[in-house]
């Protein structure tokens, strides 16, 4: 599955895998190349389970390689035990010692090798575009054109779709923005209260521009509720 084969979602795993490879890697760091073992209990909270987990890290080191490099290797499956040393031994690899894993640890950990996490979190926000300081893909509103991670949609300008992306990317994801906002930034008159017409546009733009984002491949950006709207990430 190459860069632009990836789904939303896997994005999302990636984004959250990244950051849990960031906070493991804190425990032996000192280890070369970098050891990292992730609980499988840690990834299950983020709803991703062991065999994803290793499918997502073979996308991302097809993603992110520029070279023959392999910048995060799976361990789970080589641990073995040679001489009373615990260690690695791919299959028609050689042997290597992990001293800070035990036999039988592979089955409670994804366990990981990664060289150069500096260069993994560069490659991961610049190739995927995703930012991992907050586990998550990020959207923006720049040139007429809104973008999640690495998909896009341009929108015409000097229309209601326009004017209300104006107003949703001029604060924070999931900030709520209330209705009486975006209407005045969409009809540029005052709104003067929740008749049925005036929330049907708002919601038209909303449902709208949700389904020509979901063409794309982003799913839901805008939501709303109780008279605000939302943009979820």
């Amino acid at each position: 599955m190459t860069q632009n084969q990836l789904t939303q979602k896997q994005e999302e795993q990636i984004s959250n895998l990244i950051g849990m490879i960031i906070s493991q890697s804190k425990l032996f760091p000192e280890s070369k190349p970098l050891l990292v073992k992730i609980p499988f209990s840690l990834l299950q909270g983020v709803h991703i389970s062991p065999s994803e987990a290793k499918d997502l890290i073979r996308s991302l080191n097809r993603s992110i390689e520029a070279t023959e490099k392999v910048y995060v290797e799976v361990l789970n499956g080589t641990i073995v035990e040679y001489e009373g040393t615990v260690g690695t031994m791919p299959r028609g690899g050689t042997f290597a010692e992990l001293e800070e894993v035990d036999v039988g640890d592979d089955k409670e950990s994804l366990i990981l090798w990664v060289n150069d996490l500096e260069e993994v979190k560069k490659r991961t926000e610049s190739f995927l575009a995703l930012d991992i300081s907050k586990t998550g893909l990020k959207s923006s509103y720049e040139n007429g054109e809104i973008r999640v991670g690495k998909r896009s949609l341009k929108i015409r300008q000097n229309t209601n779709d326009a004017d209300f992306c104006r107003v949703v990317f001029a604060v924070k994801p999931s900030i709520p923005i209330s209705w009486a906002d975006v209407w005045e930034a969409v009809k540029d008159t005052p709104f003067d209260n929740f008749r049925d017409k005036n929330l049907k546009v708002i919601e038209n733009i909303i449902s709208n521009l949700n389904k020509k984002l979901k063409a794309v491949g982003v799913d839901k950006l805008f939501s709303q509720r109780k008279h605000m709207v939302y943009r979820n990430y």
